[in-house]
């Protein structure tokens, strides 16, 4: 068994063997083209040829002789009689002798996946020696009656069987003749002990095996998620042998398969044109986040939306100011609707923590509830760093310099070379972005950032960026990271513009857009500075700059728009028709969406020389980039202005690109992180993950101690108004205490109500 089986502390490899003797040729090609079709690419499939050639079996199926050394040829040295199958064993190269082994003999049909079904089942109890199929063959691993048997169809059922089955191991005194895997530890114990006689069958050979691998101190069992078909009559003799057994019989008088038996007969005489997929369960990943909004809630958004072949669940810190760890909730996806689950810590934690006990617990407890298989860090805030220190794979992705910088964007009196022990200190005190975690001592950041650098050095834990130039700073701050490996693993967007103006028309000022936030690190004090010298031949549109556009406000040549709503944009800048944008930031971005939404308008761009605006522009060719100082952003807008031929090519080379969707970004994501189509912890998860839908966040709360409502404290008011009118208007409809005219007139006065609020906002954010 590889190890991409998820299957924990396996390490074991597997071979499918296939015995074929004179007389099961017809039978045999059947079960090697049922096999290989339905085998995973990593197993190896044997033929052992017992005293015949393989060009008499018939291979009508021409995939099945272009597989080369996908099937091995074996052929025994000496003639075999008498003929038991199990004596094939005894003939597999020495290589194959750590390996464990699916012995499946001619005229057994398997379904996809099958080996590796089994081989997980084998891994379920470290004492399991064999592990059989249900197959209709015999009662005691039966699944169907003789009736339905007869005329079902092998996919549908093995489907039924998954969906509808328990996923255990049913303990059984006998083998499966015809399909059983074995474990090579107690092929190793009993191979010695167990000899086929002359006149034994081989019934009673599956009977005697199974007693000897019992007495050696391991398990037989039956596993109830996996069917195959048998449709050798030899074999129906042989099992009916171990039939008269008095244990069999004592099993079948109240047989552990009956309820799924029923189950799968309800199913097969009601509607299965659409019976559910084994391949249905995708894998499941966790991402760690904090609840501050920003880029990363749109790469968040970004990601899981495009993100069609797994499910993404979200673990998000959320808290009060000095507190940012004070309750953790998990979530379907990047909607903040009703969690999946919630935990308030009794341990706050302010900023991050080297390791909190609670958290760890709460941790293990997702992990094994629904089967985590990848966990993507893009945050550490307000959570434990014993996160990046589980079993599971796990990607640490730098949408920011944090936990190692608390200023976050690197930044004190310029962009930070080096953070020694005292720049720290200085730091602490002197430095005003770094305004989050003042109630953190110097030596507790010490002791974090020491841990963390210690966990991202490992190697089972992989480094992702959106660009070059982070790793370059990560590694200049970070001497331990020097010889660490960082994935380049460019953002992707959804946003698109689908009208854009390809001409630029001449016209008495430039018209600049500046587009975004305008907190301090975006540049406020540097648009401050360079309005006086331009606003005579600039007219500058501030789009979606929040509080901090205030300021600007009423000054002659600025029109000011606070807030807009995401999919207004494109309307927006085709009303105001700009010649070119203005990003500002005076730290060094990882990524910045705004440079790709500009992109995207086929706006120019003007930008800072930092960070990853030198790692995506090209200057003069699709933007322009300039020191972040006021003399030379003056000097570079004032040029443009002077040569708008230039700003009409670098439009031009912007409206022919193509550019890089979240989908393509996901798909680089998950081939950083490849995983089996069958693994140990999706296959055996016990209950479905509801499925995402679009509810409220507003939840109701049964216990007392917990706020009735739970609210975002960061979302508009008009979003939270019209979330909650929708709340109520579905649990009136879904009341029983009103009747149906008392439901209409409520129906109409709040309905009313909310509309009213509705207009109001919209009122409210014209303004």
């Amino acid at each position: 068994m590889s190890s991409s089986d998820g299957i924990p502390n396996s390490g074991v490899s597997r071979i499918v063997c296939i015995p074929v003797c004179e007389g099961e040729q017809s039978l045999s090609s059947r079960t090697l083209e049922s096999v290989v079709s339905n085998t995973v690419v990593e197993t190896e499939i044997l033929v052992i040829l017992l005293d015949i050639d393989w060009k008499s079996i018939p291979l009508h199926n021409g995939p099945i002789t272009d597989l080369g050394s996908r099937v091995r040829w074996i052929k025994a040295e000496e003639s075999v009689d008498p003929y038991l199958p199990y004596r094939a064993l005894s003939y597999l190269p020495t290589q194959y002798n750590d390996h464990d082994v699916i012995l499946v003999l001619p005229g057994v049909e398997v379904p996809h996946g099958w080996d590796a079904r089994l081989a997980l089942a084998a891994f379920q109890d470290e004492n399991i020696a064999s592990v059989s199929p249900l197959c209709d063959i015999s009662p005691l691993f039966a699944l169907l009656d003789k009736e339905h048997s007869r005329r079902s169809n092998l996919s549908i059922v093995d489907r039924l069987a998954h969906a509808l089955g328990q996923r255990r191991n049913i303990e059984v005194p006998a083998l499966l003749c015809g399909c059983v895997y074995l474990r090579r530890p107690a092929l190793r114990l009993a191979g010695p002990k167990c000899t086929a006689k002359e006149d034994q069958g081989l019934g009673a050979f599956c009977w005697a095996l199974a007693k000897t691998f019992a007495l050696d101190g391991f398990h037989n069992v039956c596993c109830d998620h996996l069917y195959i078909m048998d449709f050798n009559p030899a074999h129906l003799s042989f099992m009916e042998e171990i039939a008269a057994q008095e244990e069999v019989q004592l099993i079948n008088q109240s047989h552990p398969l009956t309820e799924i038996r029923q189950a799968v007969k309800e199913a097969l005489l009601g509607d299965i044109e659409k019976p559910i997929d084994i391949n249905s369960t995708r894998p499941v990943q966790m991402h760690v986040v904090h609840s501050w909004g920003g880029g990363q809630e749109r790469w968040l958004r970004d990601y899981c939306h495009s993100d069609t072949s797994r499910i993404n669940l979200v673990l998000r810190s959320s808290g009060i100011w000095g507190i940012f760890g004070k309750r953790i909730a998990l979530y379907r996806s990047y909607n903040m609707e009703a969690p999946l689950r919630s935990w308030d810590l009794y341990y706050p934690i302010r900023s991050t923590v080297v390791t909190n006990l609670q958290y760890k617990t709460i941790l293990q407890e997702i992990i094994d509830d629904f089967g985590i298989e990848v966990i993507l860090v893009s945050s550490l805030i307000g959570h434990s760093l014993d996160v990046l220190d589980t079993d599971i794979k796990t990607i640490f992705i730098t949408h920011d310099y944090y936990p190692f910088c608390p200023a976050i964007n690197i930044y004190f009196d310029g962009i930070c070379e080096e953070c020694t022990e005292t720049r720290l200190k200085n730091c602490f005190v002197s430095n005003e972005k770094n305004c989050y975690f003042n109630n953190v001592s110097l030596l507790e950041w010490l002791g974090i950032r020491n841990h963390f650098v210690k966990l991202l050095s490992k190697s089972k834990v992989l480094l992702a960026s959106p660009s070059e130039s982070v790793p370059l700073h990560m590694k200049a701050l970070i001497p331990e990271l020097r010889n660490k490996k960082f994935e380049i693993v460019r953002h992707g967007v959804n946003f698109i513009a689908h009208v854009i103006k390809g001409e630029v028309h001449p016209s008495k000022k430039l018209r600049l857009i500046v587009l975004g936030s305008l907190v301090p690190h975006k540049g406020k004090r540097l648009l401050e500075e360079i309005y006086p010298e331009l606003c005579g031949f600039v007219d500058f549109y501030l789009i979606g700059c929040g509080e901090n556009g205030r300021a600007f406000e009423g000054k002659p040549g600025i029109y000011v728009t606070l807030w807009y709503e995401y999919d207004q944009l494109p309307e927006i800048v085709t009303g105001i028709d700009p010649h070119i944008g203005l990003l500002l930031s005076v730290v060094p971005e990882t990524y910045s969406y705004t440079l790709s939404e500009l992109w995207i308008l086929g706006i120019p761009p003007v930008t800072t020389n930092l960070g990853s605006f030198m790692d995506r522009i090209t200057d003069g060719v699709d933007g322009f980039v300039c020191r972040p100082d006021k003399s030379s952003i003056v000097e570079k807008i004032t040029w443009l202005s002077r040569n708008v031929a230039v700003i009409r090519q670098v439009k031009q080379n912007l409206i022919s690109r193509t550019h890089r969707t979240a989908k393509e970004m996901v798909d680089e994501y998950h081939r950083l992180t490849s995983l089996p189509e069958f693994s140990y912890p999706r296959y055996f998860l016990r209950h479905d993950i509801p499925k995402q839908v679009d509810i409220t966040d507003v939840v109701a709360v049964k216990d007392e101690k917990t706020p009735v409502l739970l609210i975002d404290p960061k979302a508009r008011f008009f979003d939270v108004a019209r979330q909650f009118g929708r709340y109520t208007l579905q649990k009136l409809a879904a009341s029983p205490r009103f009747g149906q005219r008392q439901k209409k007139l409520l129906v109409m006065i709040l309905g009313s109500s909310f509309r009213l609020i509705g207009v109001a906002a919209s009122m409210l954010r014209a303004r």
